[in-house]
């Protein structure tokens, strides 16, 4: 740890205000070495704390190291031959064309309204709606056509579920199988929990995981898809989900369930994962630097808090190289 400087130490005296009560952990990883460490619950625990959409932007680079076991390489196969027991849903107005692409790319073009409704309204978010529900990829592929795949961008939880089927039904293969072999075991990960389908146990929601864990995917990101030598993720996977695939607004781009651009509040260029209530995992490359936050920023009021932290007292922090 380098030695405490000015903004270290206000930092230090800032979380103690209680806006910030729901921050559970704020990591601050650069060349190499922490430069600040805040965890509620101490530097050497086990408790686990919910990842949310982060989660989705695990399972890519999930589907990257499993490409590089020989599965799934061909992004724009259709995914309709993956869940032949669900023929007896409706296949038309272009539903039966949904490719791998377009899951990851959030272009499905399902009717699906969880970026624009609020998840506080638990009996209208097809997200909430979703995770009630006894069968996940039912509730999925039963929602009607909203446009057809490829014409347009609609966020969605039930992506990375349906991604976690199709895994499934290729490799013949539990995607914690996978998980496990392809990243957590060689990462060091060894305590997570995952929310799973009551239909399909195989099927995987949202992740709880440690924050020190949740900075190792971030680093491996930066360190394009390598650790200790030994390459997990093919750096050319991690360059196409971090590019700016879709443009979303003037200062915000889509990848393959990451995001790049200018996250709200800030002022750099970053590539982010982004789960609400403050879990997110920002990679900035020009300071060879990982932020990590965890927190349960849930209100309304709070939900830029994350954002303001960085902006305002991490980005100082670092310097570059």
């Amino acid at each position: 740890m380098k030695k405490k400087s000015r903004v270290h130490q206000e930092l230090e005296a800032e979380l103690q205000k209680m806006r910030f009560y729901p921050l559970r952990s704020l990591l601050v990883w650069q060349k190499g070495e922490f430069i600040f460490e805040y965890d509620a619950y101490g530097k050497n625990d086990h408790v686990l704390h919910e990842a949310q959409s982060t989660s989705k932007s695990i399972q890519t680079l999930l589907l990257g190291a499993i490409q590089k076991e020989g599965y799934l390489k061909d992004l724009d196969q259709k995914i309709a031959p993956f869940f032949k027991e669900y023929n007896y849903l409706d296949w038309s107005n272009a539903k039966a064309d949904i490719t791998l692409r377009h899951l990851i790319t959030m272009q499905a073009g399902l009717d699906w309204n969880e970026g624009r409704v609020s998840y506080n309204l638990i009996y209208e978010n097809h997200s909430n709606l979703l995770s009630e529900s006894d069968n996940w990829i039912e509730f999925a592929l039963n929602r009607p056509m909203l446009h057809p795949p490829g014409k347009g961008f609609q966020y969605s939880s039930a992506a990375p579920i349906m991604l976690s089927k199709v895994i499934k039904e290729a490799t013949q293969k539990t995607n914690k199988y996978w998980l496990e072999k392809c990243l957590f075991t060689p990462l060091g990960i060894e305590f997570y929990e995952v929310a799973t389908c009551p239909h399909e146990p195989e099927v995987l929601g949202d992740l709880e995981i440690c924050p020190r864990d949740l900075l190792k995917i971030g680093q491996l990101v930066l360190q394009k898809g390598m650790w200790e030598g030994k390459e997990l993720v093919p750096a050319a996977w991690i360059d196409y989900i971090s590019a700016p695939i879709l443009k979303i607004d003037a200062l915000r781009s889509y990848g393959a369930m990451w995001w790049r651009g200018k996250p709200p509040l800030t002022f750099y260029e970053m590539v982010y994962a982004w789960g609400i209530g403050g879990q997110h995992i920002f990679l900035l490359p020009e300071f060879e630097a990982v932020v990590v936050t965890m927190g349960r920023f849930y209100e309304i009021d709070f939900d830029l808090t994350a954002f303001h932290l960085l902006n305002q007292w991490v980005l100082p922090l670092l310097k570059k190289s």
